[in-house]
């Protein structure tokens, strides 16, 4: 059984005719972008609680609520700004003795325990790099490990973040 159709091309001249017929046709790859062009007409269900307030939202927008409530959630955040305003005036000795004891007392003794902290985190730190890492030569290495291990990780990030559709378009790029 012969299934070839007939033709008056030898089968050695056939190949080479079927090629360059294929060749004037169009790419059959999408072109950049595609895969977006695609997904913007997908349809995709909002989740049901955010239905309901697109649903709330518009029927404000609709019967002109929406300027009640935009007032409201505006009075709504001054109220606390009127009530630390009256408690400020109301006990201004007071609050002036508190400054005038933090930028005596407060602030200083503040900075003395922050930098006894601090030095004695540098003590520690300097302590157990000394006992686990007896030279300088061997934290200078797990220094560069630390920052190749980095920026492989952010490598790895933007390779992972890079759009898909310029992937895809510059790899089936015929051009």
């Amino acid at each position: 059984m012969n299934d070839r159709p007939n033709t008056d091309l030898s089968p050695g001249d056939e190949d080479p005719a079927i090629h360059r017929a294929l060749s004037t046709l169009p790419a059959w790859t999408p072109g950049p972008g595609f895969e977006n062009r695609v997904l913007a007409r997908v349809w995709r269900p909002h989740p049901l609680w955010l239905r309901r307030i697109e649903g709330y939202w518009g029927e404000l927008v609709e019967t002109g609520q929406v300027w009640l409530v935009a007032g409201a959630f505006a009075l709504g955040s001054l109220i606390p700004i009127i009530a630390l305003t009256a408690l400020a005036a109301a006990h201004t000795a007071e609050i002036g003795a508190f400054v005038g004891w933090l930028v005596a007392e407060g602030i200083p003794l503040a900075w003395a325990a922050t930098w006894a902290f601090i030095s004695g985190v540098v003590s520690n730190v300097n302590t157990l790099a000394s006992a686990l890492l007896p030279n300088a030569r061997a934290l200078l290495l797990a220094a560069v490990a630390f920052l190749v291990l980095l920026a492989s990780c952010a490598w790895g990030l933007h390779r992972t973040m890079s759009a898909a559709s310029a992937t895809r378009s510059s790899l089936h790029d015929t051009h």
